[in-house]
């Protein structure tokens, strides 16, 4: 490339058109290692994100000869321009783990900013060859750079980390900020930790729920009795966050502990009803996450008042699938709610009702069905020719075959009534071939009766 060409690249470099800005990009990697870095550096500043975005791409995939983690870190020390020291970080994860060396070496800069956006830099790569500098940076003399190498320790996931994290906590007098880091490290690695090794905290009610979430990975009694004081406890945020440790402690448990816990949980709420009603709320409005806890506690306490909010809540595509498999779970006490409260439940919730009523196996439920074959809606009713061929009921046979013979006749000038027609037939085969000897007999009925209805 001659002085033309670096030329135009310079000028259009500073076009005030993005998209001339964005193309030289591309072509700022036919230049000199230096010179290109100098451009891609001043590009991880401009006001354009896609000129940002194409510099990032481009440092990324730079030859190790430019030497690019260098340049970057470099930048890291700009302060009158966040967006390129944000780009910059950007930039120095999408490199990978070629670039940790010369991040552990800046990680004893002296400008403050700069070594937190190093450890940042360190949390994105996730390499394990950083795991020892960052225990050692727990130490740094700025709070904000040690909370940030807690939870880049946290990120990377290393069993390593875990005594120097637990002695941050234990310490219990360092920053409050660092404390909560290190407690979310611990959980997302997700070690059994005892209530005991994190004593020092369990009365500060700000760190309580950080540590409740390194609860419920193994049997501790201390563990126990303090998650279920704070199932009740006036802080949301503590609650729930005791919520999910005891999803967690429930897994672990044998069938009889099992049962036992669920009853304290189930005795405890039934003295504070205000607080099953809030959990009930929060199913509207929570983040998502915090509603998948919720949708999975409430199962658990296996309560009628609970199965209308939960099956309300699975009208989020996101929580559909959590949703059913909590309802299943939960047996006959489901069809009783559902047929019970029918009326009540929104547009859509009786959709979902039915793909649960198709796996449940009482009498109840198949009754609702049968009744909601003539509902108005014919996509409903799609539903409910589904739900009624994956229980394979042969009683279905009469009301599904008159259905077929309605739906037959609307096909012809509606053609929303099509799928309803492929639903029905598909029910119908799949009650007349059974799924095992046993279903043998019922399945000869079914055809009989098809076919004398057919005939």
């Amino acid at each position: 490339m001659d002085g033309r060409d670096h030329e135009s690249i310079r000028l259009d470099l500073a076009s005030d058109d993005d998209e001339v800005r964005r193309l030289a990009v591309e072509r700022v990697g036919f230049l000199p290692g230096r010179d290109a870095m100098q451009y891609l550096l001043a590009c991880l500043g401009d006001p354009s994100w896609r000129v940002r975005k194409a510099a990032v791409e481009r440092i990324a995939a730079a030859p190790r000869d430019w030497d690019a983690p260098q340049f970057l870190i470099q930048a890291l020390s700009d302060g009158d321009n966040p967006g390129r020291r944000n780009a910059a970080v950007e930039a120095l994860v999408r490199s990978g783990a070629s670039a940790v060396p010369a991040l552990i070496v800046a990680t004893d800069d002296l400008d403050v900013d700069v070594r937190k956006l190093v450890v940042d830099a360190l949390a994105g790569i996730g390499d394990e060859s950083a795991v020892g500098r960052l225990i050692e940076i727990l130490d740094d003399t700025d709070s904000n750079v040690r909370g940030a190498a807690a939870d880049a320790l946290g990120m990377i996931g290393s069993a390593e980390a875990v005594p120097a994290l637990l002695k941050v906590v234990q310490s219990a007098a360092g920053d409050r900020l660092v404390v909560f880091s290190a407690l979310r490290a611990l959980a997302r690695i997700e070690v059994p930790i005892e209530a005991r090794e994190v004593r020092a905290i369990l009365q500060d009610s700000i760190l309580l729920p950080a540590a409740f979430a390194v609860f419920g990975r193994v049997r501790d009694s201390e563990a126990q009795a303090l998650l279920l004081q704070g199932l009740v406890s006036s802080s949301r945020s503590t609650r729930e966050a005791a919520m999910a440790a005891l999803l967690r402690l429930v897994a672990l448990l044998d069938a009889k502990e099992n049962a036992a816990l669920r009853e304290e949980m189930r005795a405890l709420l039934d003295q504070h009803p205000e607080l099953l009603a809030d959990a009930m709320t929060r199913l509207r409005d929570a983040t998502l996450t915090t509603r998948l806890v919720l949708v999975q506690f409430l199962g658990l306490l296996q309560r009628r008042e609970t199965i209308l909010p939960i099956l309300h809540a699975g009208l989020d595509e996101a929580l559909s699938e959590i949703v059913l498999s909590t309802l299943w779970s939960l047996g006959p006490v489901v069809e009783q709610a559902i047929d019970e409260q029918w009326s009540l439940l929104e547009y859509g919730a009786k959709n979902l009702a039915c793909r649960v009523l198709g796996r449940t196996a009482g009498q109840l439920g198949l009754n609702r069905l049968l009744l909601a074959l003539e509902e108005s809606d014919a996509e409903l009713r799609t539903m409910v020719a589904q739900a009624l061929g994956e229980r394979r009921a042969p009683e279905a046979v009469p009301a599904l075959v008159h259905r077929l013979e309605v739906a037959a006749l609307a096909a012809e000038e509606d053609l929303e009534c099509e799928e309803e027609l492929s639903a029905i037939i598909e029910a119908l085969v799949k009650i007349a071939k059974p799924e095992s000897t046993s279903d043998e007999q019922a399945a000869s009925e079914a055809i009989e009766l098809l076919a004398s209805r057919l005939h």
